[in-house]
């Protein structure tokens, strides 16, 4: 199992972004593989200059390859003009199943009352206050 993350030049259509990642799956599916996830991270600005582009659009994808045919799946994302850059990682299975679950755990819990927050912050805030206080009436007293 793989991790692959694309980026795709943000001038690019959707029509033509989804017509990449089809040919990236064709390619997959020819050598032996499949896609099991495929998500949009969106467009992102760089830190440098890509090949004269300022920005892209992520892509990550969970991918079944063939240990063998990833070389030469490489090679074909290195030589594809519309693929900015490329990344693919092998990952355990185990990972991936415990990194989706924790996912969908964080999305079901509830955030805490933001309330609640705001009243810690205003007793820390008054027992610095006081503290400093009671500093400055014992530095007045001696």
């Amino acid at each position: 199992m793989y991790e692959l993350t694309v980026i795709l030049s943000s001038k690019l259509a959707d029509a033509k972004q989804k017509a990449v990642l089809e040919k990236i799956e064709k390619t997959a599916a020819s050598a032996g593989g499949s896609f099991e996830k495929t998500e949009k991270w969106g467009i992102r600005e760089f830190a440098y200059p890509i090949k004269h582009e300022s920005e892209g659009v992520y892509y990550f994808i969970i991918a079944n390859l063939p240990s063998d045919k990833v070389g030469s799946f490489d090679r074909l994302l290195q030589n594809d003009d519309q693929i900015l850059r490329h990344l693919i990682i092998k990952t355990d299975k185990a990972k991936v199943k415990k990194s989706e679950k924790e996912a969908k755990k964080t999305e079901t819990e509830k955030e805490p009352d933001p309330k609640s927050k705001s009243k810690t912050k205003v007793k820390s805030k008054k027992a610095t206050a006081k503290k400093t206080a009671e500093k400055k009436n014992a530095v007045g007293k001696k």
